[in-house]
């Protein structure tokens, strides 16, 4: 395992297995850049040498292209430039090297800022972002199987647990262009993102995984214990498991975006609760006293129609009983 020293205000830490194969051609790498902390993780393919040729290329074309990038673009925008690039390198070795022809790898970066992550990938990498246990953001797989998760036909463990499940749709290194996913994300301190390769997160159905994985314990320690059994899973179905890659990284702040979410959500609230109180105002129900007020009213105008001359409710009664002593002397 290594443990990534940053001049952002993050934890980080890497862990990279052979697995079963005879070759890890997994590749990752990470850097400082003028524009955030990097981190990338490439899940290579191919004959010979060919994937770890081809994630080791992709590796360092982006690190090189974003550490070096002085345009005006958004982050979303270089990140994607800088993995069209890596795909037009790979593509450009491939065909000085004929023995090398038909490699590729996936790809998974992560740009990581005071303001924001932002998040980019192609293939069947993913990117995790967990938040006390949860899951917050998980990429969705360029697959073959997961097309038809998409399309309702199969249920993501069916997808998993399916024989074409390592049948990608989009990887860099197979033809000249490319399409990029990217997305730009808020962060808690602490959140925890998992940039992975396939071979560490299909040994296990995702809520066993989350649960594994998005524990609160110290991250180098859930990424080592993790790493141990997913390797030992590998080993007990007979071994020849696949490569297992995965890169923590932990945000020791709150990014700015989540700030300015948090304020309109306050504000937004704060406005609800003042409508509320308003409108409780407007249509509080009539005290006592203003029952009893209405009651007075009410005998008031009783006694106006029986007798035409009473003011009040003593008068009233005085009144009516001298009506009754009037009638009583004329008989």
């Amino acid at each position: 395992m290594e443990c990534i020293k940053s001049n952002y205000k993050i934890r980080a830490f890497v862990e990279s297995r052979i697995g079963g194969r005879n070759e890890n051609q997994d590749s990752y790498g990470f850097a400082d850049t003028p524009i955030g902390f990097l981190a990338v993780v490439c899940d290579g393919m191919g004959g010979a040498n060919g994937g770890k040729t081809a994630s080791t290329i992709a590796v360092e074309v982006i690190l090189n292209y974003v550490i070096q990038s002085c345009e005006q673009a958004s982050l979303q925008v270089i990140l994607s430039k800088a993995i069209s690039e890596a795909n037009r390198s790979i593509i450009d070795y491939a065909q000085n090297n004929p023995e090398l022809t038909g490699m590729g790898t996936t790809v998974t970066a992560l740009l990581l800022n005071d303001d924001a992550v932002y998040v980019a990938h192609v293939g069947d990498s993913r990117i995790y972002q967990l938040r006390n246990s949860r899951k917050v953001f998980r990429t969705f797989d360029h697959s073959m199987v997961f097309e038809l998760v998409k399309k309702k036909v199969l249920t993501e463990e069916q997808a998993r647990l399916s024989s074409q499940s390592n049948i990608i749709t989009r990887a860099l290194g197979i033809g000249q262009d490319v399409i990029v996913d990217t997305q730009e994300l808020s962060y808690r301190k602490n959140d925890r993102f998992i940039l992975c390769s396939d071979g560490f997160y299909s040994a296990m159905n995702e809520k066993d995984f989350i649960n594994m994985v998005g524990k609160g314990s110290s991250a180098n320690i859930i990424l080592d214990n993790a790493s141990e059994k997913i390797d030992n899973i590998g080993k007990s179905k007979g071994g020849g498991h696949d490569n297992l890659t995965a890169f923590f990284v932990e945000p020791l702040k709150d990014s700015t975006k989540e700030h300015k979410r948090r304020r309109i959500k306050y504000a937004i609230s704060a406005l609800l609760i003042s409508i509320l109180v308003m409108l409780s105002m407007v249509f509080t129900p009539k005290t006592r006293d203003n029952k009893d007020n209405d009651n007075n009213v009410q005998m008031e105008n009783k006694c106006n129609k029986e007798t035409g001359s009473c003011q009040g409710t003593n008068d009233s009664i005085y009144r009516k009983d001298d009506s009754k002593n009037q009638n009583k002397d004329i008989k």
